[in-house]
């Protein structure tokens, strides 16, 4: 993910396997540096069709939706 601080509060992202493929090939999504996802530093979709969609602070952190 970009860094929080390059980015508007409240800016969402969708990340979606389209494909079905993630139980295969799994999607891992990192937050930049020391930042976190709900407190984590990286998220991962591992069933098919997974998606997530996440919005940032602006300053350091994103969320979960």
């Amino acid at each position: 993910m970009p860094g929080a601080e390059t980015l508007t509060s409240g800016q969402t992202f969708v990340v979606k396997d389209e494909k079905g493929n993630a139980n295969t090939h799994n999607i891992t999504i990192l937050a930049s540096g020391s930042q976190t996802i709900d407190g984590v530093a990286s998220i991962l979709l591992e069933s098919p069709y997974a998606a997530v969609v996440l919005y940032t602070d602006g300053t350091s952190k994103y969320f979960v939706y």
